[in-house]
């Protein structure tokens, strides 16, 4: 990782487009000198002290012509009250392309000229601002992380995970586990410094039961990591029944837009439709499946029925449709683990006949694709759904990406081969070893046992100017 921590770097804290603002930011020692020489105050305030945390209204200017460049406001903030730790100036001029861009090029070309900031500034790298602040401890990894989460952030629940790791909920409960763990570790060590003192003060009963809690909260962030990729992609929704019971008209019901060839010849869908659907601010993948038959009618129709399987084992909801035709009939496939049971064509039944399946039936929604009865319903019954699993997202916001489930991940596997040879009457030595593995994944979560080189990969992936 080549970033010196001595040079002064800048970079376009704001997208690039058409907008209100744009954002240029400078942080390190030479901070506040390189944004005097871009700002004309129109106070008197440009030639006097400039106060830490406060707002001065000017032009920005080229250093060395003098010409104007844009107008706007400055804001100097003083180490370590900034966002970096660092001595950090923002200018905050107009949005668009060019104008952002010539003041980036003007305070690059101030390493040209002489004086202190001679060879002293260049263009910050992608998620460099942010390294910055981890490294002198404004942040720890996970709220590095969080950072570039919340700026890519697609849904609420994906905003939601990553303020909650922002503001250290998690590296709070990370911290407390860890000092469990260690305090745990401490009695095996004291067992291996003294043994001839029999300094034994947790029984091994109560040695297994602080193991089993422990690995009890690792496995319960890991059970909600299941759902929390719903922050990252969206939750499948497949509709499936047997043939001819108005799936695809479902489908474009849900869609509000007709996406399904509906017709009544049974069979219409032989192979799979999807289409993006978002029902309560949660983003779903919607699958329109082939109808299920005993015997496929053709080779064709057979490849669908399969393609149907398929998406009825990757999805995370089966929205398992009949219409009151089929409903005694019995079932042409496996049962499913998640599914909701609809009934569709009601429109076509009088109301005694819908009281008899709401009576012999109660677990199914009753609904009309065609007339739109009873989808209203439906739709709120996937958003319930949809709440629970994000509600279990929630309920631990640590293990979102692939490197800390992966850290979590290894200290259970320690913690469990520590309990396993706890349990045959292995060594101390051995335990204690598995302890220390289990502390130093734990550790990784928050960056105090990371390589350079997987620290340099995570805040590659940031943008440039944060």
């Amino acid at each position: 990782m080549d970033w010196s921590a001595k040079d002064t770097i800048v970079g376009i804290a704001t997208p690039p487009g058409a907008g209100g603002i744009a954002v240029l930011r400078i942080s390190g020692r030479f901070a506040l000198e390189a944004g005097r020489r871009l700002f004309q105050a129109k106070q008197a305030a440009g030639g006097a002290t400039i106060k830490s945390h406060t707002l001065y209204h000017g032009n920005f200017v080229h250093p060395s012509s003098g010409d104007k460049l844009d107008s706007g406001l400055f804001a100097y903030m003083q180490a370590p009250r900034s966002y970096t730790g660092e001595d950090t100036v923002e200018l905050h001029g107009h949005g668009g392309v060019q104008l952002p861009r010539s003041l980036m090029t003007a305070a690059l070309e101030l390493a040209q000229g002489e004086g202190s900031l001679a060879g002293n500034i260049r263009q910050a790298e992608p998620g460099e601002f942010t390294f910055r602040a981890f490294l002198h401890q404004k942040l720890n990894l996970m709220q590095a992380e969080a950072v570039d989460e919340l700026v890519q952030s697609k849904n609420r629940l994906a905003q939601k995970l990553a303020l909650r790791r922002f503001d250290s909920v998690w590296a709070a409960e990370v911290g407390r586990l860890l000092e469990g763990l260690r305090a745990l570790l401490a009695h095996f060590e004291a067992d291996l410094d003294f043994p001839e003192e029999g300094l034994r003060t947790m029984t091994k009963p109560q040695r297994l039961q602080e193991l089993a809690t422990i690995r009890e909260t690792l496995q319960g962030w890991l059970e909600a990591a299941k759902w929390q990729r719903m922050a990252q992609e969206p939750l499948v929704l497949s509709l499936a029944g047997p043939a001819n019971v108005g799936k695809s008209t479902l489908f474009n019901c849900l869609l509000h837009q007709e996406r399904a060839l509906v017709d009544a010849e049974p069979g219409t869908t032989r192979d799979f439709l999807d289409a993006s659907l978002e029902i309560g601010g949660l983003p779903l993948r919607l699958v329109d499946t082939a109808g299920f038959r005993r015997v496929a009618r053709d080779c064709v129709e057979a490849k669908g029925l399969e393609r149907s399987k398929q998406w009825l084992e990757a999805a995370d909801l089966c929205i398992w449709l009949d219409d009151p035709d089929t409903l005694d009939k019995p079932r042409d496939r496996q049962e499913v683990g998640m599914e909701l049971k609809v009934v569709n064509k009601i429109d076509l039944l009088d109301p005694q006949a819908i009281d008899a399946i709401r009576q012999n039936y109660p677990e199914r929604l009753l609904i009309s694709a065609k007339q739109g009865d009873g989808v209203d319903v439906l739709r709120e019954t996937i958003q319930h759904w949809c709440d629970e699993k994000a509600a279990m997202a929630e309920a631990a916001g640590l293990a979102v990406n692939d490197r800390q489930k992966q850290a979590i991940f290894r200290a259970d596997g320690h913690l469990q081969r520590g309990e396993s040879l706890y349990k045959q009457g292995g060594g101390d030595e051995l335990i204690a070893e598995e302890l220390w593995g289990a502390s130093r994944a734990l550790e990784e979560l928050t960056g105090k046992s990371l390589g350079p080189e997987v620290i340099e990969a995570i805040f590659k992936n940031f943008c440039i100017g944060k």
